[in-house]
C-alpha cells in the first residue's frame, strides 16, 4: 500500500504530460519495486500506430478484450516471458505480470499499465488488483487533465 501512495504522489506531481509519462514509465518501477513499467494504447482508425515517447506501445485494436476479457479490469498472473506487444525489449525477462485497463475518456481508445517482474511469484491470479485499479483510476484522471478529455 505504501509503494501505490508514493506512486501516485509521483505522479500528481508531474510537470506536463510528457514528465507523467516518464514517471509512469521509468519511474514507478523502482517505486513499486518491479522490473519494468509500460502503458499500452490500441490503435485508433487511421491514428499512428507507433508511440512518440519510450515505454509507450500501441497495440491493435481490440488487444486489451483479448488479454483481459471484455469489462475484465486486471489481470495478474505468472508468465514464461512477456509479451513483446506490450512490455517491448523487456519482455523477456517478465516470469509474471499485471495488467490493468485504462480507460481514459469515453471515445477514447482503451489502454493498459503493465508491470512486469522477474519475479514469478510477484503478481498471481488471486492477488487483488484494488490498489493497482486505484493507481490507474488516478492515471486516467491526470491524462485527462493533461490533454483536456471529457469525462
Amino acid at each position: 500500500q505504501k509503494q501505490v501512495h508514493a506512486a501516485a504522489l509521483a505522479m500528481m506531481a508531474a510537470r506536463n504530460f510528457e514528465h507523467l509519462i516518464h514517471i509512469v514509465t521509468r519511474d514507478l518501477a523502482e517505486a513499486l519495486a518491479v522490473d519494468t513499467v509500460t502503458l499500452c494504447v490500441e490503435a485508433a482508425g487511421d491514428g499512428p500506430t507507433k508511440a512518440p515517447m519510450g515505454g509507450v506501445f500501441v497495440l491493435p485494436a481490440g488487444r486489451v478484450d483479448a488479454m483481459l476479457g471484455v469489462d475484465v479490469p486486471a489481470r495478474l498472473e505468472a508468465v514464461e516471458g512477456g509479451d513483446q506487444l506490450v512490455f517491448g525489449p523487456g519482455a523477456g525477462l517478465v516470469r509474471s505480470q499485471a495488467i490493468v485497463r485504462l480507460a481514459p475518456s469515453p471515445g477514447s481508445p482503451p489502454g493498459l499499465l503493465a508491470l512486469g517482474s522477474r519475479d514469478e511469484g510477484k503478481f498471481h491470479a488471486g492477488q487483488g488488483t484494488e490498489l493497482l485499479q486505484f493507481l490507474c483510476r488516478l492515471l486516467e484522471r491526470l491524462f485527462r487533465a493533461w490533454l483536456d478529455l471529457p469525462n
